[in-house]
């Protein structure tokens, strides 16, 4: 049954392909859960994924659809009316990255770690090491600055994409600069999903800019693949080398322990799964009302009280003899908690339909419509982790790329937005 499903969820996606210049979000949403349950089908063979979870991802994609059917076909084909100044984009970015820079420095500083540690690189792995075990013990200390500094760590690479498409970047070199500060908190501190954050938002950056600006998604090249492909090879050899650096030492079991911590980063969906299926109990479950997809909100409101993960309950997933202890459950499980089942897919509906509106509205409020959509992509590829808004420091990256967009993007037109 689940071969069924899965195929009848590749044809989805190849329709939404054959239309993804009318529907690109639903395409992007579409293909990115495909590509999850398939990925999973292949890590997890030996599991068996439950019927729910395919017809729960389908339904999602359909919702999603819906919602940007209602403004897809009225979008406008005409380009938006805006000049993009290089040489001011270009500042912003050098002054991005610079605060983006400050943060993995004061962050170690804060913590009493001196620089000077990091020129060996056997106190480098203690660093590593000591840091990791300080955050997992929730021992970890912040200041304002490094709260203030980590939004430009990941608005950088954002920023990056999004001018990697003027003609200002014609090499890569605006993708590599802006993920040194990312890759710098990787190996001192061990903390990955803030580079795979920070390679997330470039693309985003770039996908924003060929949604609003050219109508269409990016043309995947040869050229492309083969920069995906090397892209993969090298987070391979960071996430290795940040287990070395974490355990402190290496030895022959190094790489089959990396290997069971890499199944571990994608164990959302057999997490997801299980949770959907044996946990979840929508008739006792009391809905949160939004404040659990909406944390950092919530939080900052004194709503809701944050505590680290959101959810201390781990899963535990045994898989070709490895052990997994897990507690990422996708964003899906903010949802349903949030809204229940049919809130869940209501929210959806409205996720495609502001997407869609910002399309529309482009021409009238360029800045606000491309902040939204480069919001609402990444909403898309951080959904295996988290809800990016439950975190503040998400959120306000989004706010600021509003401003920098409205700093260095001019109307050319004499109408005000």
């Amino acid at each position: 049954m689940n071969v069924i499903l899965l195929l009848i969820f590749a044809f989805l996606v190849y329709i939404l392909w054959k239309n993804n210049t009318i529907f690109p979000f639903s395409f992007i949403f579409s293909l990115f859960w495909f590509l999850n349950i398939f990925s999973s089908e292949i890590f997890f063979s030996d599991l068996q994924f439950s019927t729910e979870i395919y017809l729960f991802f389908m339904t999602a994609s359909f919702s999603v659809f819906l919602g940007e059917f209602l403004f897809a076909f009225k979008n406008s084909k005409n380009k938006i009316d805006i000049v993009i100044n290089e040489n001011i984009s270009k500042l912003l970015f050098y002054i991005f990255l610079s605060f983006a820079f400050v943060f993995p420095i004061e962050s170690l500083l804060v913590n009493g770690i001196s620089l000077s540690t990091l020129l060996n690189f056997e106190t480098l792995l203690e660093v590593n090491n000591s840091i990791a075990v300080s955050r997992y013990e929730e021992e970890v200390k912040t200041s304002i600055i490094s709260q203030f500094t980590l939004i430009f760590v990941y608005l950088t690479p954002l920023w990056a994409g999004f001018l990697s498409n003027l003609n200002l970047a014609k090499s890569n070199k605006f993708l590599y600069l802006s993920l040194l500060p990312s890759i710098f908190v990787l190996v001192t501190q061990n903390t990955k999903l803030v580079f795979i954050a920070s390679l997330f938002l470039f693309l985003v950056g770039r996908l924003t800019y060929f949604i609003i600006f050219k109508d269409r998604l990016i043309l995947v090249k040869p050229k492309f693949i083969l920069n995906f492909i090397v892209g993969f090879f090298v987070f391979y050899f960071l996430v290795v080398l940040s287990f070395i650096m974490r355990v402190g030492e290496y030895n022959e079991t190094s790489f089959e322990s990396v290997n069971a911590k890499v199944a571990s980063y994608i164990a959302h969906v057999p997490a997801f799964d299980i949770w959907l299926n044996e946990t979840y109990d929508p008739e006792i479950n009391a809905l949160e009302g939004g404040t659990k997809t909406f944390y950092g909100i919530a939080n900052f409101l004194g709503i809701k009280k944050r505590i680290a993960g959101i959810f201390s309950d781990d899963i535990n997933i045994v898989s070709n003899k490895n052990e997994i202890l897990t507690n990422v459950y996708t964003v899906f499980r903010y949802h349903l908690e949030d809204f229940g089942y049919s809130g869940t897919f209501v929210f959806l509906f409205f996720i495609g339909l502001i997407f869609s509106f910002s399309r529309f509205i482009k021409r009238v409020s360029p800045h606000a419509s491309l902040a939204i959509i480069a919001c609402l992509l990444f909403y898309v590829f951080d959904s295996f982790v988290s809800s990016i808004w439950a975190y503040i420091s998400f959120i306000l990256v989004f706010v600021v790329f509003y401003f920098a967009l409205k700093i260095s993007c001019k109307k050319v037109s004499n109408d005000q937005f």
